[in-house]
Parts: C-alpha cells; sequence; structure tokens
C-alpha cells in the first residue's frame, strides 16, 4: 500500500490518539485523592525518569517512544492523609502484573507513611506493554497535646474532678458530653469513660480518653433484737454505703435463699426457740451484691428451780439455783427471803431469827431478756429447848452442880417439846448419864434436823476453896462461886510464880507470886473460854504441871 507523506501523518496521529485514550484506564486509582497546583507538580522528579506533564504532551513524546519502549505515564497527582494513618493505593485493572515501588506485586497495597512519600507503580498490559504511574503522598502532623489529666482519675461516690487537656492554638476541642471547653467538671455514679477528639488546622484530630473510677464502700450488716420464744424479732438493715441501695432480700429459714422477706426492715416470729441463722442480700446501683448471715437467738423461758438447807431458828439457811436455761444463760437473780429481806446472789443465804414458815421467791433473768420466778414456802424450825435435870432441880446452860466425892451423880435430860434424839458429850443416846468425876459435861438434842447444845459444870464438894487440889476448872463468870483459880495443894510451897499457856503456847498470864487471885483475865481482857495450861515453881524449886478450863 502506499500512502503519501500527509496519510502517514494521520495514521500517525491516529494511533497516538488511541494511544493517549488508552492511558485514562491504566492511571493509579487513589483512595482520598486530592489535586494540587501545577506550581506543585512541575517541581517533582520521578525516581525512574523525569516527568511530564499530560497537558503539553507534545513530540517530546514520540521521541521517548522511539528513544524507550517503556511508556512513561507519570501523572503526578497527590493524596493528603493524618500522621498516624494508612492509604490503599489501587492500579489499574486487567493488567498482567504490578510492581510498586515498595516491591509489591498486587493490584492494591496499603502503605503507612510517617513523612511526605513518593510511591510508583509499573504495570504490564495484556499485550505486554508497560506503564508506569507515581502518586505522592502528603502526611500532615496530628495535633499536639501539651497536658492532660491522668489517663485513669479515683473519686469517691458524691464528689466531683475535673477532666482537661491541654492543646496546640487553633486545635479545635469537643468532648463526648458536647462540650467544647478545656476541661469538664464531672461528677459520675459509676466507672464512666470520658473522651475527647482534638482537630487541628490541617483537619488532622486525635482522640483522648480518661477513665473515672467511682469509688464506694459497703460495710453491709443488720441488727436485730432479742426476744424470747414466741416473740416477734425486728431485723434492721443498718448497712453503711455511699452507694445508692435498690433492694433487700431476706433469708429467715437458713435454706440458702433470699425469699422469705424484702426490705430495710423485717418483723418475723420464730417457732422455736435457739439460735436461728439469718442471712440479708443487698442489691446496690453500682457496687456488687453483698450479703451476710448471723445468729439470731430466740431465748427460752427459765425453768426456775431451787434448793434449800439448814433450816432452823437463828441459823444461816442456804439457798442454791437449779434453773435451766436451754437458750442463753442466767445472769440475773433476786431473792425474796419472806422476812423482808432480799439478795441478788445466784447462790445465797440467810439467817431466820424467828421459826415458822416463809414464802421464798426466786425471779431469774436470761442475757437474752427472758425471765420466769417460782415461790417456795420454806419452814424456819426452833431450837430444842431442854435442862438437865438431877432429882427434882433442873440445871440449866452453864450451871454448877455439887456432889459428894466418891458418889455418883445422876442427870437426865428435861425436854419441853417434841424431839428426835439425844446426844451425850460422850456418844451416848440415853436420856440419862452417871457422872463420878468433876468436870464439865454437855448433850445435844435434835429435832427437825435442828439442834441445841447445853453444858454444866459439876464439881465434888470442897474441892474449891479449902480443898487440898490444884483447881483444873473455873467459872470467872462474877456469880461469887468459883471467880478465881486457885492453888490449894499442900505440896506447893509458897510464895510460887505462876505462868499461864494457851494451846497455841502463848503466856496469856504470870505472876512472880501468886495470890490465888486469877480470875481468867489477859492484859485486862477476859480470855474465851477454852483449856490453857499452867507451869508452877514454888519456894523450894518444885515445879507443877497441868491443864486449867475457863468456863464461861
Amino acid at each position: 500500500m502506499h500512502m503519501n507523506k500527509s496519510g502517514i501523518s494521520i495514521a500517525v496521529l491516529l494511533v497516538i490518539t488511541c494511544f493517549y485514550a488508552s492511558l485514562a484506564e491504566v492511571m493509579v486509582k487513589r483512595s482520598a485523592a486530592i489535586s494540587i497546583p501545577h506550581s506543585d507538580v512541575t517541581k517533582l522528579k520521578s525516581p525512574l525518569t523525569e516527568l511530564y506533564q499530560v497537558d503539553n504532551y507534545s513530540s517530546n513524546f514520540d521521541n521517548r517512544l522511539n528513544v524507550n519502549p517503556l511508556i512513561q505515564v507519570d501523572t503526578i497527582l497527590h493524596d493528603t492523609i493524618c500522621f498516624g494513618d494508612s492509604l490503599v493505593l489501587t492500579a489499574a485493572d486487567n493488567m498482567q502484573s504490578y510492581l510498586w515501588s515498595n516491591d509489591s506485586t498486587t493490584q492494591s497495597i496499603q502503605v503507612f507513611p510517617i513523612e511526605n512519600t513518593f510511591y510508583w507503580v509499573e504495570m504490564i498490559d495484556q499485550n505486554d506493554s508497560t506503564f508506569r504511574d507515581t502518586t505522592y503522598v502528603v502526611v500532615n502532623p496530628i495535633p499536639l497535646i501539651l497536658g492532660s489529666s491522668n489517663d485513669t482519675l479515683s473519686i469517691d461516690a458524691g464528689t466531683d474532678t475535673i477532666v482537661w487537656v491541654d492543646v496546640e492554638t487553633n486545635a479545635t476541642i469537643l468532648w463526648n458530653t458536647g462540650s467544647t471547653e478545656p476541661q469538664i467538671v464531672v461528677s459520675p455514679t459509676t466507672n464512666t469513660t470520658y473522651s475527647v477528639e482534638i482537630t487541628n488546622a490541617s483537619g488532622c484530630s486525635i482522640r483522648k480518653s480518661f477513665l473515672v473510677e467511682v469509688n464506694y464502700f459497703v460495710n453491709i450488716a443488720f441488727t436485730y433484737d432479742t426476744v424470747c420464744e414466741k416473740g416477734i424479732t425486728t431485723l434492721i438493715n443498718t448497712t453503711l454505703t455511699n452507694d445508692s441501695i435498690t433492694y433487700i432480700l431476706w433469708d429467715l429459714n437458713s435454706d440458702g435463699q433470699f425469699n422469705d422477706a424484702e426490705g430495710d426492715t423485717v418483723k418475723h416470729v420464730f417457732d422455736t426457740s435457739g439460735n436461728h441463722l439469718v442471712g440479708m442480700r443487698v442489691y446496690f446501683m453500682a457496687s456488687p451484691m453483698n450479703a451476710t448471715y448471723n445468729a439470731v437467738p430466740v431465748g427460752s423461758l427459765p425453768r426456775v428451780d431451787f434448793e434449800y438447807e439448814n433450816t432452823c431458828q437463828n441459823t444461816t439457811t442456804f439457798f442454791t439455783s437449779l434453773t435451766v436455761v436451754t437458750t442463753g444463760i442466767e445472769n440475773q437473780w433476786f431473792w425474796q427471803f419472806g422476812d423482808g429481806k432480799t439478795d441478788v446472789f445466784q447462790n445465797t443465804s440467810n439467817f431466820y431469827v424467828n421459826q415458822g414458815s416463809y414464802d421464798v421467791q426466786l425471779k431469774v433473768w436470761t442475757n437474752i431478756g427472758c425471765f420466769d420466778s417460782i415461790i417456795k414456802p420454806v419452814t424456819i424450825y426452833g431450837l430444842p429447848e431442854f435442862a438437865f435435870r438431877i432429882g427434882d432441880s433442873l440445871i440449866g446452860n452453864d450451871d454448877t452442880t455439887y456432889f459428894a466425892t466418891g458418889s455418883t451423880l445422876i442427870v437426865s435430860v428435861d425436854v419441853t417439846a417434841n424431839y428426835d434424839s439425844v446426844v451425850w458429850y460422850d456418844g451416848s443416846t440415853e436420856l440419862a448419864i452417871s457422872i463420878t468425876t468433876a468436870g464439865i459435861y454437855d448433850a445435844t438434842v435434835y429435832n427437825k434436823g435442828c439442834s441445841n447444845t447445853i453444858r454444866f459444870v459439876a464439881l465434888n464438894k470442897g474441892s474449891a476453896g479449902g480443898g487440898t487440889e490444884i483447881m483444873n476448872l473455873f467459872t470467872p463468870n462474877g456469880d461469887g462461886f468459883n471467880d478465881a483459880w486457885l492453888v490449894n495443894n499442900p505440896s506447893v510451897t509458897f510464895p510460887i510464880k505462876v505462868t499461864i499457856y494457851s494451846r497455841g503456847g502463848q503466856s496469856v498470864y504470870a505472876s512472880e507470886s501468886y495470890q490465888n487471885d486469877w480470875d481468867g483475865q489477859s492484859k485486862g481482857n477476859p480470855l474465851p473460854q477454852a483449856t490453857y495450861y499452867y507451869v508452877i515453881q514454888d519456894a523450894q524449886g518444885n515445879t507443877f504441871k497441868g491443864p486449867v478450863t475457863i468456863i464461861r
């Protein structure tokens, strides 16, 4: 075929026109691409070759085609991102292969530039033609935070705190509360996150979060009163907290299920006495649920009883509590003895002056406050009254009787009332005894568990005064008989020294020249009735020892 020169030009023009049109299909597709002024573009250089503007495409292009078969399609556009963001670059579709400046071979790449950066792609189409494209990514700085609150703040419930940030000039602030101020005052009731978005003049923004933790204290507890069986127990919630209580449930039968009652205060009657395990569960607005159990006592009434012993007139009667308590312990007592006297001890005694029947009452309280009482009649018996009888004569307590030396004295007990038994000084239980020697004799009469003992003194006629003995007893009671201790033994040569000792060996009386005048006193004080011991030293140097009994 023949063509003239003008036809070749037209053909070349058509080829160039078609080729140029195809370039639009292989341009790099950019996400969020933003055009920049041509004045900026003309300054940029491709890492592969010098760049050309598309709208200045001219014969130079033809020269490059003839010289270099690699088609240069470098359209210098740019994308803008913020520091820390990423960008997805996508090349044209339907290419055989792709090679990016970062050595990736996929159609799309995700880039994370930290500064302004060129990216290029080399593409081979289905006709084995090679194309290149270049883009420029501008990385804008993010806003600068100059200072701020701590990331985590802690406050007590019901209080407030300030959350703040200090940012660069011209940056805008937007809190998630809607505030645009650098600081906000917050008073959350639960743990809350507050965030602020900061945007600079380049349109880049960052978000910063602050956690405000709300501190709640919870001391869960309830009180209960102490009642006796069949009484009404009042349970009261006394939980201390700065949180809000939403509701309260109770477990009254120890089954672990909090479904028996609800509310701050509960009144309940337990069927039996004893310790009942009661639980309370409390739910809060912010704090987790909590529960506690207490052993709630229901007291039993005390079974009051007492015993007593020694019910004799003018003696001490002893009382012992026999009270039984199954729940709690007895901790308070009150006795009334029926004769006007009282006492508050658990076990006690009373001295009854007069015989007769007395209503004795014992009241008992437990530590839970339960109370009961009992009254028992107590009979106080009089002491048996009696005297000694010698023939037709009666001898009273501490009386003295005389009988001839070598003779026998018959003494019997004369009882004026009923009695149970008689016991003499020597253990005999006969009504009468025979006495042949001088001495002190006693007898005890029993009746209704009460006893009375009296005694008398039996002396031989002539043993006092002008006798020939050292007295072994005397009665210094001021009645004119045997009031002084006499030494009339002819074997004792006067003047004599006398020393009287107690049973413990203590000297209670001494005389350098005894005159038969000791009246049973020691240093001006009457000695008690007892047996003492004398030591006599006479003028011949003889020593005489023996007992002497004072009877009062």
